[in-house]
């Protein structure tokens, strides 16, 4: 089943950066205006300036895990025909996150094996033969201190079942879609492409009758 990254906007993302404070609204604005005409150097990473740093220095772990995963998925999952967010002409939303995620990672002594991607843990393995990873928590100091504290294994054959009882124990993850309550604003924006469909499908057939 594909994902549904529509519904996903509008009853994660969406209502999320309506709850951002000022402040944070404030940061990710001039952290956009910073990266927007940036690029990924050979390592993948946007170049992080001084200015950059000392913004993010003073700003918790758990805002700049949250506002990462949120700038991301904020600009990969709008739908179409829909206002955005925030400018993303440029890819600030990725770029957001990207610098985000090089703040964090310098925040962390972290194990061999835990990464960080769009604000998130992701726990892998890897040998000759595979190399699999999951996501299970925001990048926090506490949720490290769960990790490091759970007694679980992270092997080959227990990786997954392992990440997915941190994740449930965690619970900062977004929850699974399917549970996600539709909001007002979806069922009107799945009326209004429903609409589209079909005044669409009108016009064509109205071409093929010529």
């Amino acid at each position: 089943m594909d994902f549904d990254y529509e519904k996903a906007w509008f009853v994660f993302c969406k209502p999320e950066w309506g709850r951002l404070d000022k402040e944070t609204l404030d940061l990710h604005g001039k952290l956009a205006e910073m990266v927007k005409e940036l690029a990924q150097k050979k390592d993948l990473n946007i170049p992080v300036s001084d200015e950059m740093r000392e913004l993010l220095k003073p700003v918790g772990t758990e805002t700049l895990a949250s506002l990462a995963r949120l700038s991301y998925f904020a600009g990969h999952w709008k739908p179409a025909n829909v206002k955005p967010l925030f400018e993303n002409s440029s890819g600030q939303s990725w770029k957001v996150a990207n610098v985000i995620d090089q703040a964090l990672r310098e925040r962390f002594r972290l194990p061999y094996n835990i990464l960080i991607y769009k604000g998130k843990f992701r726990v892998f393995f890897s040998n000759r033969n595979c190399r699999i990873w999951e996501e299970f928590s925001l990048a926090t100091e506490q949720n490290l201190k769960t990790f490091e504290n759970s007694g679980h294994f992270f092997g080959e054959f227990t990786l997954y079942a392992s990440a997915h009882e941190l994740r449930k124990q965690i619970g900062d993850l977004y929850p699974p879609l399917d549970d996600a309550v539709k909001t007002v604003d979806y069922l009107e924006f799945l009326k209004k492409k429903e609409e589209l469909a079909i005044c669409k499908l009108e016009q064509n057939q109205s071409i093929i009758n010529l």
